[in-house]
């Protein structure tokens, strides 16, 4: 057993999301890690006398460091605990009734099984652990969807349509937007690139002293304004943040110099936090799907927690999963895709319009944004730039066919972006309470105004109103459609008509 002598205990008050009655709980945390977006501490519960997760976003008061020591078994690793979340976490049978044909984001749920028909309705089982976020998926679905069964999960459904049909009903307050949303400008070139970019040009540089402007700007694909800039950055950096630590550039008739660049190769010092830090980051990055078992995020991962010593042993209480066992599969062919540059065939779910559909798209980029992982790609029937969920696709297929090169947009810097307004959308109006402020960065508001009761009212943009009903729906609550009039009576027809469904 490993001893720990460090405050073990943490006193943590959990929400009703997992036990409805709340209550606090007293543990000794053996480590924590983030799987898909979700925070959890993993310990002993000095309580029930067992092994526990506790959700991070659930504790609803700071947690309280008691003194004592306690024992950490030996085989734990914060890693092989986050792969065992599935069968923690899902202890219960959802039985629900869906209407034919509709509530495909229920119907493909992992684990769910058709339980046969009856009275116009399809019986759906699958296996779920949160009953809040349970309660949120079949609430989504207004009419089209009710719970049977079992009986918490039957109150908290309801409970989440009367609520959102009761802010949806009013009163609303009279609005008169004055400022446009406040968002991060967009740079003109990514992040990662511009680091990339960096990283190799101080080795160009050393390389090829006196090089060219002009010719420097060229060789990195960037306009002299850019590569200006890149010097100026470059000027303030170094190993140590003092004169004599950082890099010196000179400029002689549009050649560029660079010294005091050769302390780089200093070996690099780490305190305990930064290199526990970087271990769990290497280890995160080597584990994703389609990367090759010797790149150099598995090689640095390896020397990196031998040479660490304690840092490397507090890595393993630490961990971090980005890709869902079903995504990985998709990832990696995703991944073929781009590198072989060929064409994609998708069974697509489209949420929005609850429908499963056909697709052929271009390939152009994979990327992971708010915990979910997309695919960027020229779609042949859309005949546009679409972004797709990884998790959303039934099955996808590698084609022979080449994609268009000459269809598809320049990169641009901005990936990533999932919603990309365009004049022609329909402008909608949103109160948002705390808990769903989230909606006017998520679907980039254009205009906002804080209001006296605590509410953000926020104007989106979309390309169809189809879904709006549902979101209101699933934050049973916390929002409501302020305009236009014509989807604020659609949504509260859609509340009652799901209410009026309940058993």
């Amino acid at each position: 057993m490993a001893r720990h002598h460090l405050p073990p205990a943490h006193l943590v008050r959990l929400s009703r999301g997992e036990h409805r009655q709340g209550g606090t709980a007293t543990a000794s945390a053996w480590g924590m890690g983030s799987r898909y977006g979700h925070w959890y501490v993993v310990g002993r519960d000095l309580d029930r006398g067992e092994e526990r997760y506790f959700r991070l976003s659930r504790i609803t008061t700071a947690p309280v460091l008691l003194d004592g020591s306690f024992d950490v078994p030996e085989d734990f690793t914060m890693l092989a605990s986050l792969a065992s979340l599935d069968r923690a976490h899902e202890p219960f049978e959802a039985v629900v009734a869906v209407r034919p044909d509709t509530c495909h984001l229920l119907r493909t749920r992992r684990g769910a099984q058709s339980d046969g028909a009856s009275d116009g309705w399809d019986l759906l089982r699958f296996p779920y652990g949160d009953t809040g976020e349970t309660a949120a998926d079949i609430a989504a679905f207004g009419p089209r969807a009710r719970a049977i069964a079992p009986p918490e999960l039957v109150a908290l459904t309801g409970e989440q349509l009367t609520q959102a049909a009761a802010t949806q009903n009013g009163p609303f307050p009279d609005l008169e937007f004055t400022k446009a949303a406040r968002r991060p400008a967009r740079p003109k070139t990514s992040a990662d690139a511009h680091l990339r970019r960096l990283l190799d040009l101080v080795p160009y540089l050393l390389d090829h002293p006196g090089a060219d402007m002009d010719e420097t700007a060229a060789h990195f694909g960037v306009t002299r304004t850019h590569l200006a800039a890149d010097l100026e950055l470059l000027f303030v950096s170094g190993p140590r943040y003092y004169p004599d630590g950082l890099i010196e550039v000179s400029l002689d008739e549009d050649r560029i110099f660079l010294s005091n660049a050769d302390n780089l190769a200093e070996p690099l010092r780490l305190n305990l936090d930064e290199a526990c830090t970087l271990i769990v980051g290497l280890d995160t990055l080597r584990r994703l799907p389609g990367l090759d078992p010797g790149s150099a995020a598995a090689t640095a991962h390896a020397k990196l927690t031998q040479a660490a010593g304690d840092a490397g042993r507090a890595g393993s209480a630490i961990a971090a999963t980005l890709t869902e066992e079903a995504v990985g599969s998709t990832l990696e062919t995703v991944q073929e895709a781009l590198r072989s540059q060929v064409r994609l065939e998708l069974t697509y779910l489209v949420p929005t319009r609850d429908e499963v559909t056909q697709r052929t798209v271009d390939p152009i980029r994979a990327f992971s944004r708010h915990d979910s992982w997309y695919l960027e790609a020229w779609c042949t029937s859309a005949r546009s730039v679409r972004n797709f969920r990884l998790d959303r696709m039934q099955a996808v297929r590698l084609t022979t066919d080449p994609v268009d090169a000459g269809r598809q947009p320049e990169a641009d810097g901005d990936d990533g972006v999932l919603f990309r307004p365009t004049p022609g959308d329909e402008l909608v109006t949103l109160l948002l309470h705390p808990p769903a402020r989230w909606v006017a960065e998520h679907y980039a508001a254009e205009r906002t105004q804080e209001l006296a009761d605590g509410r953000l009212a926020a104007e989106i943009r979309v390309a169809t109103t189809g879904w709006i009903p549902g979101l209101i729906s699933r934050l049973g609550g916390a929002a409501a459609v302020a305009g236009p009039e014509s989807l604020r009576r659609e949504c509260s027809v859609w509340l009652a008509a799901a209410l009026a469904n309940r058993p």
